[in-house]
C-alpha cells in the first residue's frame, strides 16, 4: 500500500562514540547494544560492583540476572553513588525481561528517590516505552509529545519523534488521533502531528475526514520547527488527495434481488447506497440481478464489465458464484472484491480477485496457535464433515497442531445433512476415555480398551471424561452445531468446544445456550463493534434504514469503500488503469474498515483480519486469553 509519507520506526543513536540501536518494535535491547539512556555518566566502578555487573549482563542480553542482582543491591544499599542509576538500569532490565509493570515500579522508586534528577528525559524515554510495550499506545504517545517538545533535537527527542510516528502509523485509532490532537492544542508540535495523523487516514482509506483535517490545519500552522515541517507535508497531501482518481468510478454491483437470498441483496443495495452517501466523490454503483442463479451471474457480470464498463466489480454471495463471477472477472482484467466467500480457490484464478473473509485455512491456523500458546491445550479431537469448507478448516487445523507439537487423538468424519452425531461422539469419548485411563494406571492397552467400550455400553451414570482439551467442529449451519454440542453434554465431556465461522451466529446462542457456553471459535466478523469506524457505520446505517447491520451489509460497505479509495489512491504515473487499481488493493494492510482493520498484503489478497470469538451467556463477545484479549471489549452499536 502506498504511504504519502514514510515513517521512520527504528532510532539509531550515537552513544559514547558508539552507534547502539533500540528495537522500537519490541522494545527490546538487542544483545551487546545499549538503549538511549546508558552513557558514561554513570561512575566508573570497581569489577566486583553490582551494578558494574548488572550493566554487563545487560549489554549481554541477560536481562533476568541483571534484574535479580539489582533488586539485591537496592535492598541491601550497596551501591553508593550508581544508585540513581542502577534504578534507571532495573527499569530498563525489567523492560527488556518483558516486564513493563515492574519496569515503571521501578522508575516510581527513582521519583521518590531522585525527584529533581538525575535522568529525568530518560525516565520518560523509559516510561513511554514500558506504556507501549503494555499495549496503552494513547499513553506513550503523550509521553513521546511531551518529550519531542522539551528534547526537541536532541537524540532522546529525536527518537522520540519516530516513536511517535511509529504509533501514529501502527496503533492509535482515529478517535485516539483526535484526542491527541486535542491535548497538544496550542503547541508547535500540533500541527506536525495533525499532519501525520490525517495522513495516516488518507493511508486507512478514509479520504473525506482527512480531507476535513487537513484544511482545518491548514491556516493554524505556524512558520517554524515543525510548522514549517507540518506546512510542506500539508501541501503535499492537499494536492495528491485533490489530484488522485480521475472522475468517471462505476462499481459494479453482483446482487440477488430475487430468488431464496433476496433478502441479502436488500441489504446489498442497503449498504452500497450509504458507501455512496459517505463518500465525498461522484459514485455511479451500478447493479445487476443475480437471482442466486449461475445463468444469472455470468449474464450479470459480462453486462457490467461489457455494457456498463464497471472498473471495479462486487461479487455475488454465494461461494459457487463468487467463483464464476471471478473466472470472468479475471478473464475480462477488471478487479473484483469478494464481501461473502470464504475459500481459498477464488483468489487463485487470478491477481484480480480480493477476499474479504479470511480462509478456513487462516481462521484454522490461528485457533490452533492460540489453543496451544495460549491456552495451553496439547490433545484435540475432530469431528468434521466429508466436504466444503467445514473439512478444509479440520485439515489445516489438524496440521498445525501436529506440527506445533500437539496431538489429535481421535478424528471422526460424516456426511453433510447427518442429524445424529451420538455414533461418533462416542467413539470420541472412547478415545478420551482410553487416554485418561492409560495416563493413571498401570493396566495393558487392551484392557483399558475393554474397559472403554464396556462403559458406552450402559450410557448411564456416565463419568466425567476430560482428557480431550478442544473438541474442533467446524460445522456446516446451525441447526447442524447444536446437535453436535446437546451431544458433548449428554456424552459428558468435560472439553472446550472449538469451531469457525459456522459458530458465529445468534442462532445458536438463542436456541441452545445450556450447550454452547464457552466455545471458542474465529470468523472474519464480529458482532462486536469496538473502533469508532465501525460504530460509525452501524449508527449511520440505522440512521438512514433503521436497522442494524448484519454481516452482509457490513463486508459489502467495506467492499464499496474499499473500491472507492483504491479508485483514488492508485498509483500515479500507470498507463493501464487496472493494473494502478491491482497494485493498490494488493498492498492494502491497515485499512479500517466497519468489519475490522483490512490485510490484503499478508496473505495474498486474502483478508488476514481474523476474530478469535466465545460465547459467554447470552453474547458472542471477544475471547479473553490469560494477560491477553484478542479484540478489545466493545461498546454496542447506538441507535
Amino acid at each position: 500500500m502506498r504511504r504519502i509519507i514514510a515513517l521512520a520506526s527504528v532510532a539509531v543513536i550515537a552513544l559514547t562514540g558508539t552507534a547502539y540501536a533500540f528495537d522500537s518494535v519490541s522494545g527490546h535491547v538487542n544483545p551487546a547494544r545499549e538503549p538511549l539512556f546508558i552513557s558514561s555518566v554513570a561512575p566508573v566502578l570497581q569489577e566486583d560492583d553490582p551494578y558494574l555487573r548488572a550493566r554487563q549482563l545487560f549489554r549481554e542480553g541477560r536481562f533476568s540476572l541483571a534484574v535479580e542482582i539489582l533488586e539485591t543491591a537496592l535492598t541491601t544499599g550497596d551501591l553508593g553513588p550508581s544508585k540513581a542509576s542502577a534504578w534507571l538500569l532495573l527499569a530498563a532490565a525489567r523492560l527488556g525481561a518483558d516486564a513493563p509493570e515492574p519496569a515503571l515500579t521501578a522508575l516510581d522508586g527513582l521519583d521518590r528517590e531522585y525527584p529533581d534528577g538525575p535522568y529525568l528525559i530518560e525516565r520518560q524515554w523509559l516510561r513511554g516505552r514500558a506504556h507501549s510495550r503494555a499495549g496503552r499506545y494513547y499513553e506513550a504517545a503523550l509521553i513521546y509529545a511531551e518529550l519531542i517538545e522539551e528534547e526537541d533535537t536532541g537524540r532522546i527527542g529525536v527518537a522520540a519523534r519516530d516513536e511517535l510516528a511509529a504509533l501514529i502509523a501502527e496503533q492509535l485509532q482515529v478517535a485516539e488521533l483526535q484526542r491527541l490532537g486535542n491535548q497538544l492544542s496550542g503547541t508547535d508540535l500540533k500541527s506536525w502531528m495533525a499532519a501525520v495523523a490525517a495522513e495516516e487516514l488518507a493511508n486507512r482509506g478514509d479520504l473525506s475526514r482527512a480531507r476535513r483535517l487537513l484544511e482545518r490545519i491548514e491556516a493554524e500552522a505556524p512558520t517554524g520547527g515543525y510548522g514549517e515541517v507540518a506546512s510542506d507535508r500539508l501541501a503535499e497531501a492537499l494536492e495528491l488527495l485533490s489530484s488522485s482518481g480521475p472522475d468517471g468510478l462505476v462499481i459494479g454491483v453482483l446482487a440477488p434481488l430475487t430468488g431464496p437470498d433476496a433478502s441479502e441483496g436488500r441489504e446489498i443495495m442497503n449498504a452500497v447506497r450509504l458507501a455512496a452517501a459517505m463518500a465525498d466523490i461522484e459514485i455511479d454503483f451500478r447493479i445487476r440481478n443475480t437471482d442466486g442463479s449461475i445463468d444469472g451471474t455470468i449474464m450479470g457480470t459480462l453486462s457490467l464489465i461489457r455494457d456498463v464498463g464497471a472498473q471495479i466489480l462486487i461479487g455475488p454471495v454465494a461461494e459457487h458464484l463468487a467463483l464464476i463471477a471471478s473466472g470472468i472477472a479475471v478473464v475480462e482484467g477488471v478487479p473484483i472484491i469478494l464481501p461473502h466467500t470464504h475459500r481459498a480457490a477464488a483468489t487463485a484464478y487470478g491477481e484480480n480477485v480480493y477476499q474479504l473473509q479470511a480462509t478456513p485455512k487462516i481462521q484454522a491456523e490461528l485457533l490452533a496457535n492460540a489453543a496451544i500458546d495460549s491456552l495451553g491445550m496439547q490433545t484435540f479431537a475432530i469431528l468434521t464433515p466429508i466436504a466444503g469448507e467445514g473439512l478444509e478448516f479440520a485439515e489445516a487445523f489438524i496440521t498445525q497442531v501436529e506440527e506445533r507439537g500437539g496431538s489429535i487423538v481421535a478424528i471422526q468424519e460424516y456426511f453433510p445433512g447427518t442429524d445424529d452425531f451420538q455414533t461418533q461422539i462416542e467413539a470420541i469419548r472412547r478415545a478420551g476415555l482410553v487416554l485418561s485411563l492409560a495416563d493413571t494406571s498401570d493396566i495393558s492397552l487392551f484392557d483399558t480398551v475393554a474397559i472403554a467400550e464396556a462403559d458406552e455400553d450402559t450410557l448411564q451414570d456416565l463419568v466425567p471424561v476430560g482428557s480431550i482439551d478442544a473438541f474442533v467442529a467446524p460445522g456446516i449451519d446451525s441447526q447442524e452445531l447444536i446437535y453436535i454440542a446437546s451431544h458433548v453434554i449428554y456424552l459428558n465431556l468435560v472439553t472446550t468446544i472449538m469451531g469457525g465461522s459456522a459458530w458465529n451466529s445468534y442462532d445458536i446462542v438463542n436456541l441452545a445456550p445450556q450447550y454452547v457456553q464457552g466455545a471458542i471459535f474465529t470468523d472474519t466478523y464480529s458482532y462486536a463493534w469496538a473502533s469508532m469506524q465501525q460504530i460509525d457505520f452501524a449508527n449511520n446505517y440505522y440512521a438512514m434504514f433503521s436497522e442494524h447491520p448484519d454481516r452482509t451489509a457490513t463486508l459489502t460497505f467495506d467492499a464499496a469503500r474499499l473500491a472507492i479509495a483504491a479508485w483514488q489512491m492508485a498509483p500515479e504515473g500507470l498507463a493501464d488503469r487496472t493494473q494502478a487499481l491491482r497494485r493498490w488493493l494488493s498492498g492494502v494492510s491497515k485499512f479500517e474498515g466497519a468489519s475490522g482493520v483490512i490485510d490484503f498484503a499478508t496473505n495474498a489478497r486474502v483478508n488476514n483480519n481474523i476474530f478469535i470469538l466465545t460465547i459467554k451467556q447470552d453474547q458472542i463477545e471477544p475471547a479473553t486469553f490469560p494477560g491477553r484479549v484478542i479484540v478489545p471489549p466493545p461498546p454496542p452499536p447506538g441507535g
